[in-house]
Protein backbone atom coordinates (compact mmCIF):
# COMPACT_ATOMS: atom_id res chain seq x y z
CA UNK A 1 0.00 0.00 0.00
CA UNK A 2 1.53 3.45 -0.52
CA UNK A 3 1.16 6.23 1.70
CA UNK A 4 0.73 9.91 0.84
CA UNK A 5 1.04 13.25 2.92
CA UNK A 6 -0.13 15.95 2.04
CA UNK A 7 0.48 19.32 3.94
CA UNK A 8 -3.08 21.04 4.75
CA UNK A 9 -3.36 23.95 3.23
CA UNK A 10 -6.23 26.48 3.13
CA UNK A 11 -8.61 26.13 0.56
CA UNK A 12 -11.06 29.13 -0.59
CA UNK A 13 -14.31 28.49 -1.85
CA UNK A 14 -15.55 31.60 -3.12
CA UNK A 15 -18.86 32.59 -5.35
CA UNK A 16 -16.21 32.29 -8.68
CA UNK A 17 -14.85 29.26 -7.68
CA UNK A 18 -18.59 27.95 -7.64
CA UNK A 19 -19.65 29.40 -10.96
CA UNK A 20 -16.69 28.25 -12.69
CA UNK A 21 -16.63 24.93 -11.66
CA UNK A 22 -13.22 22.62 -12.78
CA UNK A 23 -12.33 25.27 -14.60
CA UNK A 24 -9.01 28.12 -14.18
CA UNK A 25 -10.15 28.91 -9.89
CA UNK A 26 -9.66 25.18 -9.06
CA UNK A 27 -5.94 25.34 -10.16
CA UNK A 28 -5.42 28.51 -8.25
CA UNK A 29 -7.24 27.63 -4.71
CA UNK A 30 -5.61 23.47 -5.03
CA UNK A 31 -2.70 23.67 -6.86
CA UNK A 32 -1.70 20.15 -5.69
CA UNK A 33 -4.85 18.25 -7.20
CA UNK A 34 -3.91 17.10 -10.06
CA UNK A 35 -0.69 16.19 -8.80
CA UNK A 36 -2.46 14.14 -5.77
CA UNK A 37 -5.01 12.81 -8.72
CA UNK A 38 -2.07 11.38 -11.03
CA UNK A 39 0.21 9.83 -7.89
CA UNK A 40 -3.09 8.24 -6.72
CA UNK A 41 -3.94 6.57 -10.68
CA UNK A 42 -0.43 5.15 -10.63
CA UNK A 43 -0.26 4.26 -7.44
CA UNK A 44 -3.51 2.24 -7.84
CA UNK A 45 -2.58 1.26 -11.52
CA UNK A 46 0.75 -0.01 -10.06
CA UNK A 47 -0.71 -2.10 -7.10
CA UNK A 48 -3.15 -3.60 -9.63
CA UNK A 49 -0.08 -5.12 -11.95
CA UNK A 50 2.01 -6.15 -9.21
CA UNK A 51 -0.23 -7.67 -6.93
CA UNK A 52 -2.68 -10.71 -8.14
CA UNK A 53 -5.75 -10.34 -5.23
CA UNK A 54 -7.29 -14.09 -6.05
CA UNK A 55 -5.47 -17.37 -6.28
CA UNK A 56 -5.44 -18.86 -9.96
CA UNK A 57 -4.03 -21.59 -11.69
CA UNK A 58 -4.80 -24.12 -14.85
CA UNK A 59 -6.19 -27.36 -15.12
CA UNK A 60 -2.33 -28.15 -16.95
CA UNK A 61 -0.69 -27.01 -13.46
CA UNK A 62 -3.18 -29.31 -11.81
CA UNK A 63 -2.62 -32.40 -13.65
CA UNK A 64 1.23 -32.09 -13.52
CA UNK A 65 0.70 -31.67 -9.88
CA UNK A 66 -1.25 -34.26 -9.17
CA UNK A 67 1.52 -36.08 -11.44
CA UNK A 68 3.89 -35.06 -9.34
CA UNK A 69 2.00 -35.49 -6.11
CA UNK A 70 1.36 -39.52 -7.11
CA UNK A 71 5.47 -39.81 -7.19
CA UNK A 72 6.56 -37.52 -4.64
CA UNK A 73 4.30 -36.72 -1.98
CA UNK A 74 1.45 -39.78 -1.69
CA UNK A 75 3.70 -42.19 0.28
CA UNK A 76 3.40 -39.85 3.21
CA UNK A 77 0.21 -37.98 2.59
CA UNK A 78 -2.16 -40.70 1.10
CA UNK A 79 -3.95 -41.20 -2.02
CA UNK A 80 -6.82 -38.93 -1.00
CA UNK A 81 -4.35 -36.19 0.64
CA UNK A 82 -5.80 -36.98 3.78
CA UNK A 83 -5.13 -40.81 4.20
CA UNK A 84 -1.91 -40.78 4.85
CA UNK A 85 0.33 -42.63 7.40
CA UNK A 86 3.22 -40.12 7.78
CA UNK A 87 2.20 -36.99 6.72
CA UNK A 88 -0.35 -34.26 7.44
CA UNK A 89 -3.60 -33.84 5.85
CA UNK A 90 -3.41 -31.61 2.55
CA UNK A 91 -7.26 -31.81 2.48
CA UNK A 92 -10.06 -30.58 4.40
CA UNK A 93 -10.47 -28.97 7.56
CA UNK A 94 -7.12 -29.27 9.37
CA UNK A 95 -5.31 -28.24 6.09
CA UNK A 96 -7.90 -24.91 6.46
CA UNK A 97 -7.46 -24.58 9.57
CA UNK A 98 -3.74 -24.56 9.42
CA UNK A 99 -2.94 -22.29 6.60
CA UNK A 100 -6.06 -19.61 7.85
CA UNK A 101 -4.90 -16.03 7.40
CA UNK A 102 -1.41 -16.95 5.55
CA UNK A 103 -0.75 -15.95 2.16
CA UNK A 104 -0.20 -18.27 -0.71
CA UNK A 105 3.56 -17.58 -0.99
CA UNK A 106 4.02 -19.33 2.75
CA UNK A 107 2.63 -22.04 1.68
CA UNK A 108 4.36 -22.18 -1.33
CA UNK A 109 7.69 -21.35 0.70
CA UNK A 110 6.67 -23.58 3.64
CA UNK A 111 6.16 -26.69 0.58
CA UNK A 112 9.62 -25.32 -1.13
CA UNK A 113 11.61 -25.43 2.19
CA UNK A 114 10.29 -28.68 3.82
CA UNK A 115 9.24 -31.15 1.58
CA UNK A 116 9.41 -33.59 1.13
CA UNK A 117 11.14 -34.27 4.16
CA UNK A 118 14.41 -36.54 2.51
CA UNK A 119 14.60 -34.15 0.14
CA UNK A 120 13.73 -30.50 0.48
CA UNK A 121 13.92 -28.29 -2.24
CA UNK A 122 14.56 -31.06 -5.16
CA UNK A 123 12.24 -29.57 -7.41
CA UNK A 124 11.99 -26.16 -9.56
CA UNK A 125 9.67 -23.56 -7.97
CA UNK A 126 7.34 -24.30 -11.01
CA UNK A 127 6.87 -27.82 -9.87
CA UNK A 128 6.22 -26.89 -6.22
CA UNK A 129 3.63 -24.21 -7.83
CA UNK A 130 2.29 -27.23 -9.59
CA UNK A 131 1.75 -29.60 -6.45
CA UNK A 132 0.39 -26.29 -4.51
CA UNK A 133 -2.08 -26.27 -7.78
CA UNK A 134 -3.12 -29.88 -7.31
CA UNK A 135 -3.47 -29.41 -3.41
CA UNK A 136 -5.56 -25.98 -3.93
CA UNK A 137 -7.75 -27.64 -6.47
CA UNK A 138 -8.42 -30.83 -4.10
CA UNK A 139 -9.63 -27.74 -1.27
CA UNK A 140 -12.60 -26.89 -3.76
CA UNK A 141 -10.35 -23.83 -5.32
CA UNK A 142 -11.11 -24.33 -8.77
CA UNK A 143 -8.78 -23.92 -12.00
CA UNK A 144 -8.79 -20.66 -14.37
CA UNK A 145 -7.41 -19.20 -17.39
CA UNK A 146 -4.08 -18.23 -15.80
CA UNK A 147 -1.27 -20.05 -14.65
CA UNK A 148 0.05 -19.80 -10.98
CA UNK A 149 4.05 -18.16 -11.07
CA UNK A 150 6.40 -19.06 -9.05
CA UNK A 151 7.17 -15.32 -8.08
CA UNK A 152 7.43 -15.72 -4.46
CA UNK A 153 6.80 -11.78 -3.92
CA UNK A 154 2.96 -11.44 -6.01
CA UNK A 155 2.25 -15.21 -3.92
CA UNK A 156 3.03 -13.51 -0.85
CA UNK A 157 0.24 -11.02 -1.50
CA UNK A 158 -2.69 -13.38 -2.04
CA UNK A 159 -4.54 -14.46 0.97
CA UNK A 160 -5.44 -17.86 1.20
CA UNK A 161 -9.42 -18.25 1.48
CA UNK A 162 -9.77 -20.04 4.44
CA UNK A 163 -11.11 -17.37 7.23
Amino acid sequence: MHSVIIKKAPVRVTADFLHDGLSGTISKSLPFLPSLLLLTLISTTSARVHAQETIQFTAEQVANGEAIYKDTCQICHGNRLSNGQFGTPLRGSFFSNNWKGKSLGELVQNTYEKMPPDNVMSMSMQQYAEVISFILSRNKIEPGDTALEANMDALNQIPLPWQ
